[in-house]
């Protein structure tokens, strides 16, 4: 697909003309939508991406009570963490209105965590870890276009797998731990110079040494709206609630999630066949990460 140009010409004594190329206008949000899973790859395009990603995370529990002057008094146990991700994915557009993706990260991960009791630190301890993440594997297909005012609709099934390092002993995982297969819903409805994505996700994890970790549901809507041929911004909205956790077939009360997060994104073209895509996510409850930002650069070639 040809890039095309902004033709901007003036005139002594009369106002600006500025004259946009409708397929052009259209690109940089359409690249945007490929990013998200809302739209597929055309057939026989590829596109290699490689991302960096950083994740935020500060938590509070409380800890055993202490023995002050003779008294009890609350402790307090703080966690920082901060994970560094890179890697490469890579999708293909399968002719039959079908997309296959790989994602291949590796990841870095620390920890830092204080004992306090009446605001005095008691004890710290720090840990780290790298290598290999939690390669993910999906296929997508069309079911219908979004012709006749209709939105289209996708379907994805992901099976991420636990190929990720872990340090067991200090409960430090590069990825989920477990073996994870997904299903998920995505419906997208254009109204220029806007378009607004929805989607419904389902998330199975396969019992590893006795221990399940709870089925998660989630739902997520994002808007998209093209600013000019080369540029869009993206806000969307996630959520994701996840059961209680088993253990033994046992369930275990109180270890169920729920994690809301507000998403903003920029995507520009850099040039023909390449796009810079931002995305900042911020956590709205306890559940959530704290903070993220993601870099990718998408790379598409078509043959």
């Amino acid at each position: 697909m040809a890039l095309g140009g902004a033709v901007l010409t003036c005139g002594a004594g009369t106002a600006q003309e500025f004259a946009v190329d409708p397929e052009a206008a259209e690109q940089a949000i359409e690249r945007a939508l490929v990013q998200t899973g809302s739209v597929l790859l055309p057939p026989r395009a590829i596109e290699v991406v490689p991302f960096f990603a950083f994740q935020r995370n500060e938590n509070e529990i409380a800890g055993v009570p202490v023995l002050v002057n003779g008294q009890l008094a609350g402790s307090i146990i703080t966690l920082e963490s901060n994970q560094f991700s890179g890697g490469v994915a890579a999708r293909a557009g399968l002719p039959w209105a079908g997309q296959l993706q790989i994602s291949v990260p590796l990841t870095y991960t620390d920890r830092d965590q204080e004992h306090r009791v009446l605001g005095a630190t008691i004890g710290s301890d720090s840990s780290n870890l790298s290598g290999l993440g939690d390669v993910q594997l999906s296929y997508t297909q069309q079911f219908r276009g979004d012709s006749g005012g209709l939105p289209s609709l996708l379907g994805t099934v992901t099976y991420d797998s636990n190929t990720g390092d872990t340090d067991e002993d200090d409960g430090m995982f590069l990825g989920s731990g477990f073996q994870e297969i997904g299903v998920q819903l995505t419906a997208t409805q254009r109204q220029d110079p806007l378009v607004f994505s929805s989607r419904l996700g389902y998330e199975v994890a396969l019992e590893d040494d006795n221990v399940k970790p709870g089925d998660e549901l989630s739902f997520g809507v994002d808007v998209f709206l093209a600013v000019n041929p080369e540029t869009s911004l993206q806000f969307g909205l996630s959520l994701a609630y996840s059961d209680d956790a088993e253990m033994d077939g046992e369930q275990l009360p109180g270890s169920d999630r729920f994690a809301a997060s507000l998403n903003l994104g920029i995507a520009t073209i850099l040039r023909r066949n390449t796009l810079l895509d931002t995305t900042v996510s911020i956590g709205l409850t306890e559940d959530a990460t704290d903070f993220g930002v993601g870099v990718s650069l998408p790379i598409r070639f078509t043959f």
